[in-house]
């Protein structure tokens, strides 16, 4: 069962995105997350998070290179989700209820 975790990936992910130069991002354990968690990113171009069912607003706003984002299970999308994301071509929201 997906969880809600403080901590995203290993030490080495946490770095990288931490520093700004991660440019992908997946993690199938996650179940929720925070508001603003991936916002102001500018190297983070794609993100998939197939177990993530609930998630707080902004949580990408700003993130300017974002591309592609991958939440085939999110239940409800939250307010200003991709604000700022002027890259974005790409959406999964498969299963949403």
């Amino acid at each position: 069962m997906a969880n809600t975790r403080d901590v995203l990936g290993d030490l080495e992910t946490m770095n990288a995105l931490i520093e700004d130069r991660l440019e992908e991002f997946v993690d199938e354990d996650i179940g929720s997350l925070n508001s603003n968690s991936f916002s102001y990113r500018q190297a983070l171009k794609s993100i998939s998070l197939p177990n993530l069912i609930s998630i707080g607003s902004s949580a990408f706003a700003s993130t300017s290179c974002l591309q592609s984002v991958n939440i085939p299970n999110l239940r409800s999308p939250s307010a200003y989700l991709f604000d700022g994301c002027y890259m974005l071509a790409s959406v999964d929201f498969s299963n949403i209820s």
